[in-house]
């Protein structure tokens, strides 16, 4: 996992990172075993702490985050964003409405201890033509429990639960 450079950053406004490990990165990803992806959030943690480095000494206000995913694992991903003030928060995942434990038994507990955590809720996302073309009819929404939006122009999409992301940051000193 490298340091992030701020090509991506500034012309973005945001920069991730993940692990390409074959054989579970491949067109058709799988998650590796318990053990490996624990492994693999050590290397996380301590990209996480190089990341810190770099942007607390190089970037305007960042929001630094850690997004474990709980089913599809292979999709964890360090990610920062440009804010506009420290201690400003960019969230891209909605908090959950359900109350879970912190899976120390999946990502392990020293993890946990050094990051404030939020269990948000992971989605698939499907405008409604897109929708159409993969799915079809109004029956496979219901019997697939898709649920039904509108953007804020009217226009309408989909979004279907695939599971949950933990969202690690730096715990505040207070």
């Amino acid at each position: 996992m490298l340091l992030p450079t701020f090509e991506e950053y500034n012309k973005y406004g945001q920069t991730y990172n993940r692990f390409f490990i074959d054989p579970w990165y491949r067109p058709v990803k799988r998650n590796p075993p318990i053990w490996f992806f624990k492994l693999m959030v050590g290397h996380f943690k301590n990209a996480f702490d190089r990341w810190e480095e770099f942007f607390f000494n190089s970037a305007p206000p960042y929001d630094l985050q850690i997004w474990l995913f709980n089913k599809t694992f292979i999709r964890s991903e360090i990610y920062c964003a440009k804010v506009d003030h420290f201690g400003q928060t960019r969230n891209i995942f909605t908090p959950s409405t359900v109350q879970k434990s912190f899976p120390e038994q999946i990502f392990g507990g020293k993890i946990k201890a050094e990051l404030e955590w939020v269990l948000c809720d992971d989605f698939n996302y499907f405008d409604e033509e897109d929708f159409l073309d993969i799915y079809g009819n109004l029956p496979t929404i219901s019997k697939n429990k898709f649920i039904e939006n509108f953007h804020a122009d009217g226009r309408k999409y989909y979004t279907f639960k695939i599971g949950d992301v933990w969202v690690g940051r730096l715990k505040c000193i207070k």
